[in-house]
């Protein structure tokens, strides 16, 4: 998910392990910053749009779940008893 200036990945982590952009140590922005020449950005998003699919949640299985429903469910939860699981790109919290 877009990120401010970083593109994030939040593949199995919980909500509270994935740090904030501003604790990273990225580069400088841009395509000048990157030295990427334009046929390589064209190149690029040709690759994203060909392997590019949508997304069915319901091919996968939770198998953690499965094996240890205890601490996930434990870990699911926040201190004020919220369920952190929850919180994501177009989550929001009250």
């Amino acid at each position: 998910m877009p990120a401010d200036p970083a593109l994030m990945l939040g593949t199995l982590r919980w909500a509270n392990e994935i740090p904030s952009p501003a604790d990273l140590n990225l580069p400088p922005e841009g395509k000048a910053a990157a030295r990427l020449k334009d046929a390589e950005l064209k190149m690029a998003g040709e690759l994203i749009r060909q392997m590019t699919a949508l997304f069915d949640p319901a091919r996968f299985e939770d198998k953690v779940l499965e094996r240890h429903p205890e601490p996930c469910r434990a870990q699911g939860q926040s201190r004020k008893g919220e369920d952190d699981r929850a919180v994501g790109e177009g989550a929001t919290r009250s």
